[in-house]
């Protein structure tokens, strides 16, 4: 696998892909596993918050509402690290985006302050975890459908 980043009148150099080691994977694993935990007492932190709020009883009565008179049953979803081509969101973030590509975005940003992200839809660019990370390192990217 390759990458690379091009914009109007600059390119970054062109990255190879090494294919990801069996001590890599199993590191991802323990970490990503620590991060969910991590990530579980943060959601529950605000969640208990929210329900507090008035917002959330009105949006709850909203949806038992449409859940009465759809009977439709919800599903709880959770962080998915989505994968393609071998190159999962976890992977994508931590060796290449947080090190490579959002650097380079903060640069143009400083630049040009109207830069916006683009990139194609690899699940690995779209995934809940790589939109999270990328907002929390204020990276604008372009609405971009999937096709």
């Amino acid at each position: 696998m390759c990458w690379g980043m091009i914009g109007w009148n600059w390119k970054v150099p062109f990255w190879v892909w090494e294919p990801e080691t069996e001590e890599e994977k199993i590191n991802a694993i323990e970490t990503i596993w620590v991060y969910n935990l991590n990530c579980t007492a943060e959601e529950k932190r605000l969640n208990d918050s929210w329900r507090l709020s008035a917002g959330w009883r009105e949006l709850k009565e909203q949806e038992l509402k449409a859940l009465r008179e759809a009977k439709v049953e919800t599903q709880r979803t959770g962080i998915k690290i989505k994968t393609t081509h071998g190159v999962d969101s976890w992977r994508y973030v931590t060796a290449l985006a947080r090190p490579l590509l959002w650097p380079t975005c903060k640069e143009h940003i400083q630049q040009n302050p109207n830069f916006l992200l683009m990139e194609n839809n690899t699940p690995a660019h779209f995934s809940d975890f790589t939109i999270l990370e990328r907002v929390k390192a204020g990276i604008p990217k372009v609405d971009w459908p999937l096709n």
